[in-house]
């Protein structure tokens, strides 16, 4: 069965349906007539007669035609049998409304358990249970009992509908109602429940399939089919119909046993992050960003970069919103002389054309007149008009106007500093004319825009792109079949050289003449480090010696190392005790590798050596990202500066750190879910030509190989 049919069918079988609203078979039934379903609709209930004037069957079985979809409103227990009857008859589809199940404890997973079952052995498809249905504006299909959906519909230009997916039915419906409420139209609202069978991941490709659909919007808690929803992402990448995803759930327990820096700092909420946005999902915080997201991308052209003017009739509001501007990270250039004059020529003395603009309410030429002066200017990638709308008399006199030339190639963004009445509000449906009504809201659609333009123009090609798999040298290959567990730096150390990472001369030794003829051959100062994979954080067990500057420091450290360790840790299996360089100062950074479950393996890259997880400076990639990848993930720090020099200091080696990345997310691809976790902490990143040096290693190792 296509999801065409499922959404828009031709005919309907409610079961359980009942007269009146009380219940929710009655509701259902009661939605799908008041929003005037165009399909035949036969309600089934055991007791047959009438039904809201339409007549009534007593089971599937005596149903005078096979309908395209089935709606199940039932007790739980009394479901799987329904969907068997349903199935018998050749109805393709069905619809659960019915809750009780997966969310209900042990004896709703049963019943979930067995309703499965018979979805499998028979072949009808199923969304639910636990779901609250689905609207379908275009077929005038309202297959819900939410009160939601009795708002006028709308209507949009070709290819400016929006959809909604959501595991939630409140808020899936809440965003057409408020969306609505904002001027803007939807052509499918649909709530996927338990996900029994059909998920999110269908329901979302379909939607991003179907031509008239401009953007999806994605309410989740949880992700049962990951490669199917990055596959959908990738088509709505492909097909330019942005994904703004609000992802709800995302807990802090599984960073509490975790064995580096890395796992703590890079759970699965992060690494979803990265992945949904390496695949252009744009992230959104509440329902009303949502939907201003979702009005930016839908009503106006991407913008070629993050330039914007300002344009207001109220100075306060012209300051504050370029305040706002650059919070979000836009850029107001100031208006070359040539525009300023023509700009004054519309304002009086002591209005302001630089940007931004304050024409003042005292304008001789208003909104329309500003934009023609400045919507040409090569040095703007938009423009934001901030004026009280309240009111229909300037939406009269220049509204058109304004439209139109907000319709070229560069968004012009209309914020209303004041309530917009609902007859001025009617008129800028009727022109086409969206109105933000926050002014956080308007400038972050417009960073979002600028974003998602971004990822168009420099991350796409090469998500699109076959790219070929990184391969893993075989005796790294071996190290990793071999090993099981947590590794001490020296095992990971051989695991990083086989994977053709630098590292530092460095020897393992077994007692302390070893490590003073080690040192002798190394070099002074040298660094002892008790090796043990149950001492993963060696500086907390005082099992680290640094810049011992000869034969007496080394043999007196040694000692002291090894009695530290044993003490902290009991029964530590020691390997032994490494000795290398002391690395010459520079800029202490942490380069990590997580593979997470679902999403697969992230680079992780921050600032701060051993205070990394106290300033949470850091940055995530899935894997494997290359050396221009790996910078622009560096310089997205907070502490990027530092890269470049702060307060005196040379100019760090960016390049040989970038390089580092790259080969570690490399690694990190091709090893899988073996390289369960890999923390690289601290490198040292010395001045620019100096390369890098990794100090301290830490590798965990995932489930055993096939």
């Amino acid at each position: 069965m296509t999801l065409a049919r499922f959404l828009a069918p031709r005919g309907i079988a409610l079961i359980g349906a009942s007269e009146g609203t009380a219940k929710i078979g009655g509701k259902v039934m009661a939605t799908l007539i008041g929003r005037g379903y165009p399909g035949r609709l036969m309600p089934v209930n055991p007791r047959g007669g009438t039904l809201h004037g339409l007549p009534a069957y007593a089971r599937v079985a005596d149903l005078p035609e096979t309908p395209d979809l089935a709606l199940i409103a039932v007790p739980a227990p009394l479901v799987a049998g329904a969907v068997e009857e349903c199935a018998a008859a050749g109805i393709p589809g069905a619809l659960v409304f019915s809750s009780g199940f997966g969310e209900a404890g042990e004896a709703g997973e049963r019943l979930q358990a067995g309703l499965r079952d018979t979805i499998r052995r028979t072949g009808i498809r199923v969304a639910g249970p636990n779901a609250e249905g689905f609207l379908n504006t275009r077929a005038g299909t309202a297959a819900t009992f939410s009160p939601a959906v009795h708002v006028d519909p709308g209507s949009a230009p070709p290819g400016r509908d929006i959809g909604v997916v959501s595991q939630s039915g409140g808020l899936g419906f809440a965003f057409y109602n408020r969306g609505r409420g904002a001027g803007l139209s939807f052509g499918h609202v649909v709530s996927v429940g338990n996900q029994v069978d059909l998920t999110l991941s269908d329901f979302l490709r379909h939607l991003v399939e179907e031509d008239g659909t401009a953007a999806v919007m994605v309410y989740l808690e949880s992700i049962p089919d990951v490669p199917a929803f990055l596959a959908a992402a990738r088509e709505a990448a492909r097909r330019g119909k942005p994904i703004i995803l609000a992802k709800a759930g995302r807990s802090e327990a599984g960073r509490r046993a975790a064995a580096s820096h890395t796992g703590a700092l890079a759970g699965s909420a992060e690494a979803a992050d990265a992945v949904l946005a390496r695949h252009g999902v744009i992230r959104a915080d509440d329902q009303d960003e949502m939907i201003d997201i979702a009005a930016g991308l839908t009503r106006h052209p991407l913008p070629k970069g993050r330039r914007v003017a300002v344009i207001s009739t109220s100075g306060g509001t012209a300051v504050w919103m370029a305040d706002a501007c650059a919070r979000f990270g836009l850029e107001l250039p100031e208006i070359d002389p040539e525009r300023q004059a023509r700009l004054r020529a519309i304002m009086p003395d002591f209005g302001s054309p630089a940007n931004p603009v304050d024409l003042t309410a005292q304008t001789s030429g208003g909104f329309a007149a500003a934009l023609e002066i400045l919507i040409d200017a090569p040095y703007l990638d938009g423009l934001i008009v901030a004026g009280s709308f309240t009111h229909t008399a300037r939406l009269k006199s220049e509204g058109a106007r304004m439209v139109e030339l907000s319709r070229g190639e560069k968004p012009v963004l209309f914020y209303s500093y004041a309530p917009v009445a609902d007859d001025a509000r009617a008129l800028m449906d009727r022109l086409g004319m969206h109105g933000f009504a926050t002014m956080t809201g308007c400038v972050r659609a417009f960073r979002a825009m600028a974003d998602h333009a971004a990822f168009r123009a420099d991350v796409l090609p090469g998500l699109l792109a076959e790219a070929p798999a990184p391969s893993l040298a075989p005796e790294a290959r071996a190290i990793l079949d071999d090993s099981a567990g947590t590794l001490s730096e020296s095992a990971t150390k051989r695991l990083l050289a086989a994977a053709g990472i630098a590292l530092p001369a460095e020897r393992l030794v077994r007692d302390a003449e070893e490590a003073v003829a080690a040192a002798g051959a190394i070099g002074f100062p040298a660094v002892l480090k008790v090796q043990s994979p149950d001492l993963p954080h060696k500086t907390e067990a005082g099992a680290v010696a640094l810049n011992l500057p000869d034969a007496a420091a080394v043999r007196a450290a040694h000692a002291r190392i090894l009695a530290a360790a044993r003490a902290h840790a009991p029964g530590a299996r020691i390997e032994g005790v490494s000795v290398a360089p002391m690395a010459p100062p520079g800029l202490e950074v942490i380069v990590g590798l997580k593979h997470d479950r679902d999403f697969g393996p992230a680079v992780v890259v921050g600032l701060g050596g051993i205070h990394v997880e106290i300033l949470r400076d850091v940055a995530l990639a899935p894997a494997p990202v290359d050396a221009d990848g790996a910078r622009a993930l560096l310089l997205s720090l907070r502490a990027a500066a530092l890269f470049r020099g702060a307060r005196g200091a040379p100019p760090a080696d960016l390049e040989a750190l970038a390089g580092l990345v790259a080969r570690v997310s490399a690694l990190g691809a091709a090893a899988g879910p073996r390289l369960a976790e890999l923390d690289l902490n601290p490198v040292f990143v010395h001045p620019a030509g100096g390369g890098v040096t990794v100090a301290d290693a830490v590798a965990v190792i995932g489930d055993a190989p096939p």
